[in-house]
């Protein structure tokens, strides 16, 4: 029964840990674009209590906190500068792949029926 509420509902497990760099929800709206950056120091099921910069604890549900990925953790991104490709094992640079732009799906229509009546007058 439970399992099947979970996915229901997409619930998934809060991947959260103590010690990890998190952004919370702002509950003030009067500085909406601010962004502080909060540390976990506690966990207790779906409640953390967050640390703020100037060291004033929060307890606040999981689902208004988000794991915050800094600039620099991008590993996978690789960044090719302008007029360098890879090159292959002879030294000569691989082609660029080819992008196909698929169109969107058409909806299929019939003729009406009415055009093949014939009028008796």
């Amino acid at each position: 029964m439970k399992e099947y509420a979970d996915e229901r509902r997409n619930a998934r497990e809060c991947n959260i840990g103590i010690g990890d760099q998190v952004l919370v929800t702002n509950l003030r709206k009067e500085n909406k674009l601010t962004t502080n950056i909060y540390t976990v120091v506690g966990k207790k099921g779906n409640r953390l209590v967050v640390v703020d910069p100037n060291g004033v604890r929060h307890s606040r549900n999981a689902s208004q906190v988000k794991l915050y990925h800094s600039p620099g953790d991008n590993k996978d991104d690789k960044v090719v500068p302008d007029g360098e490709r890879e090159l292959d094992k002879e030294g000569v640079p691989d082609p660029e792949p080819s992008v196909a732009v698929q169109q969107r799906p058409r909806r299929s229509t019939r003729t009406t029926q009415r055009a093949e009546y014939v009028y008796k007058l």
